[in-house]
């Protein structure tokens, strides 16, 4: 299945000390500058929020990585975690667009990616 060149996806590498942010439009990706995270998931939820508003993305893409084996470490559970609040303040913002009525978007996608950096699905 091609990506639609009119859809946009937000991806999200998130880290405890910075997010790392993509922006995708078909098979056009897109750095953005990363976000400092201070520790609080919501407050970074929130920031990539008006990232994905701003970016007119209809997806938001949350890297989950995971080890040689499969397994799943610290740092899988939290990106889990940080990923379930993002869907729940993306919800909320979609249920009061606000902010000149744009809605947010609203499905969350944990991609699994191996050791080696390719993806798993």
């Amino acid at each position: 299945m091609e990506p639609s060149a009119s859809t946009v996806t937000l991806g999200v590498d998130y880290g405890v000390k910075q997010v790392g942010l993509a922006c995708m439009a078909g098979w056009a990706p897109r750095a953005l500058p990363a976000l400092v995270n201070a520790g609080s998931s919501v407050a970074v939820a929130r920031r990539v929020a008006l990232v994905a508003r701003a970016e007119r993305a209809r997806a938001v893409v949350v890297g989950l990585a995971l080890e040689r084996d499969g397994r799943e470490r610290t740092q899988a559970r939290v990106t889990r975690a940080f990923a379930a609040v993002l869907a729940t303040v993306l919800a909320e913002e979609a249920n009061n667009p606000g902010q000149g009525g744009r809605r947010v978007p609203s499905p969350v996608l944990l991609v699994r990616c191996g050791a080696e950096g390719g993806l798993c699905a």
